[in-house]
């Protein structure tokens, strides 16, 4: 039994190994094809939901692509500002591990959510009665 958490655990280091070393060479490739690499920008703007009023938090990568620093220096940036009374949903093209950040830095919010073009907006996490993970607020309107 013991063989076989020293295995998996060795797999588990070694895999994590191996997808740093894949995310390090797709940022070279990419710096080597010149594509430059960018912090996201984000906007805030307050919105109505049908639950009441929640803000969304809109990002775009210039270019397309970011590096893991990059993408965490943005966060740190904004961070003071998530936190508030008003559930927060996110929506931009990133990767996942970027959406993992922003819902960690509002997690003190009453709920947190993403965009799916597909559905609307997805609560994730929630310490409100009003949201529970897994609701579907179908669309957000100005306030």
């Amino acid at each position: 039994m013991s063989n076989s958490r020293n295995l998996s655990a060795s797999l588990r280091y070694w895999s994590r190994w191996l997808l740093l070393l894949r995310v390090t060479a797709f940022c070279r490739q990419k710096k080597k094809e010149g594509q430059k690499m960018a912090k996201p920008n984000f906007s805030f703007s307050d919105r109505s939901s049908e639950r009441g009023p929640v803000r969304l938090v809109e990002f775009e990568i210039p270019g397309g692509v970011t590096t893991v620093p990059e993408f965490a220096a943005a966060v740190a940036e904004i961070e003071a500002t998530l936190p508030g009374r008003v559930p927060v949903f996110f929506s931009g093209r990133g990767p996942v591990w970027g959406y993992g950040m922003l819902l960690h830095a509002a997690h003190p919010t009453p709920a947190t959510g993403t965009y799916d073009p597909r559905l609307g907006f997805i609560v994730v996490a929630s310490h409100d009665e009003r949201y529970r993970v897994g609701d579907i607020i179908p669309e957000l309107v100005a306030a």
